[in-house]
């Protein structure tokens, strides 16, 4: 078998796979693969000089399609610029497929140029490393479709040559990771659902469900649960201090039942350290998100979709309804005082057109949105790339997810556009991309300001990021005040400060 013979075996079984996108960073190892795709007319092919990006933009790809992607990298160091992509990919459920070149096996351990350990150096985050050169006859891999694969193929010299028909034998088994799960919701008296992010066909399932059933639920953005107009009867429409509140309105929460990813909400950390509250985990990932909850790992659509029996009484939690609903009325005319970064996103997310995608970056913009976004049933589809909560790689994420029948923006905070100022490389390779990216540039990460309070956390700074946006040909323009809309491809807001502290002030006293 050849190099040639080698690249044709592996892209052929990443065919079987489903792998529709290619994202390629081309380098000289691994110029066979890149050759072969060049030649091949199956695939999606977009190209990288960042492994980082590729991961992420592939990640987001994955994301928007359903389907498995693959980054192809040269050898040695490009390697270890997937990981964190890698990380993501893992926690959220994604197949990303790692296509790595190597130099060949007799290599390992001497220290010689661009020969690194490569082989399963992604170690629990892939859920199998296949080790592949010339040599190879067959493997068999089993695959849940749900976790990042690590494929390490290796190339000796002449890196270019002929292919001869041959051809290595692999056997692919598709694994069922979910059993078959019960759980009696009429044991609960006094139930509370949370609603983390959920995809298009889980969030129209759990919705009927909870309909049905008018169980008291809080739903996040990416849940597309969060302003769904049938569910405003039984929806909280603000989760702080939510058990006190329903204690005192004589609805003492007895189980907390999460469904979906894990929720961005301050309240899921406060479980594990401050709150005793029993709670029951539903998700398809393959993690809880607690160490204490109960778990059940299961499809949501055919979980949720034979739930149905007796209508819960919902008169046992009117009190705290109204409660809740006077809050919200408090909240909103605080939002509409000064510029405040909360109000910020009131404003956005009521300029933003209906039936956009709205990409959420960690950590502030996600938990600014459910705080303070409209709750206007307008077909806005919210998320995030939410795996490990970084903020590495979330435009070149934001790219990979673009949809070509919708608009879509992005959300992103100032330390998190400068941690993946490469990300729009990218868009001169799609077709039409239809965006608006928004920085929140409040001069630093403000999220650890306010817990910390001191100014090593803070990462200070006093950029601008107009050259930025001039450097990939992009429209730019900042705003500094209240504002009545948004017309450029790249809008930085800087929201006034002062404002900021005055809002959470006057909110903690709500």
């Amino acid at each position: 078998m050849t190099n040639a013979d080698l690249s044709l075996s592996v892209l052929s079984a990443l065919k079987r796979l489903g792998v529709k996108t290619f994202c390629v960073c081309p380098g000289s190892r691994n110029s066979p693969l890149v050759e072969a795709l060049t030649a091949s007319s199956d695939f999606e092919k977009l190209y990288f000089f960042d492994e980082r990006a590729a991961g992420f933009f592939a990640a987001g790809r994955i994301r928007q399609t359903g389907k498995p992607a693959a980054v192809v990298t040269t050898s040695g160091t490009a390697v270890g610029e997937l990981l964190p992509s890698c990380m993501e990919a893992y926690y959220g459920g994604l197949p990303l497929i790692l296509v790595t070149a190597d130099r060949p096996q007799r290599f390992r351990g001497t220290g010689a140029p661009q020969s690194a350990e490569q082989k399963e150096i992604f170690g629990v985050y892939v859920q199998d490393c296949v080790d592949l050169s010339v040599e190879t006859k067959q493997w068999t891999l089993s695959w849940d479709n749900q976790k990042p694969l690590h494929l390490n193929v290796c190339f000796d010299e002449p890196l270019l040559d002929q292919s001869t028909g041959a051809a290595f034998k692999y056997d692919i088994t598709e694994t069922n990771a979910h059993g078959s799960v019960q759980l009696d919701f009429d044991g609960f008296k006094f139930p509370l659902f949370l609603i983390g992010g959920l995809n298009s066909q889980e969030s129209q399932v759990v919705g009927d469900f909870l309909k049905h059933h008018r169980f008291l639920f809080y739903a996040e953005g990416p849940s597309q649960l969060r302003e769904r107009e049938d569910l405003k009867d039984f929806r909280l429409q603000n989760l702080d201090k939510i058990f006190e509140r329903a204690r005192e309105n004589q609805y003492a929460v007895d189980q907390l039942i999460r469904v979906g990813d894990v929720p961005t909400h301050r309240i899921w950390r406060d479980l594990e350290t401050k709150l005793s509250w029993p709670v029951t985990s539903i998700s398809s990932k393959n993690f809880s998100g607690l160490t204490r909850s109960q778990f059940i790992s299961t499809g949501l659509v055919n979980f949720f979709s034979k739930k149905r029996g007796a209508i819960y009484n919902s008169e046992k939690y009117a009190s705290l309804k109204k409660e809740d609903a006077r809050r919200q009325e408090k909240l909103n005319l605080l939002l509409e005082k000064d510029f405040s970064e909360a109000g910020v996103f009131r404003k956005l997310s009521q300029l933003i057109p209906a039936g956009s995608s709205v990409y959420l970056g960690n950590s502030m913009p996600i938990r600014e949105w459910d705080l303070a976004a409209t709750k206007a049933d307008k077909g806005i589809h919210c998320f995030g790339s939410r795996g490990l909560n970084g903020i590495d790689g979330q435009l070149s994420y934001f790219f990979g997810s673009l949809e070509s029948d919708r608009e879509s923006w992005a959300i992103i905070g100032d330390l998190t556009a400068l941690y993946d100022l490469q990300g729009p490389w990218i868009l001169r390779q799609l077709k039409n991309p239809k965006f608006k990216i928004i920085i929140i540039n409040n001069g630093g990460g403000k999220i650890f300001d306010r817990m910390y309070g001191k100014k090593e956390y803070l990462n200070a700074h006093d950029l601008r990021f107009k050259g930025w946006a001039e450097m990939f040909g992009l429209s730019y323009e900042q705003i500094g005040n209240h504002f009545d809309g948004i017309t450029a491809a790249v809008t930085e807001i800087i929201p006034s400060p002062e404002a900021g502290e005055k809002f959470l002030s006057q909110y903690e006293k709500l």
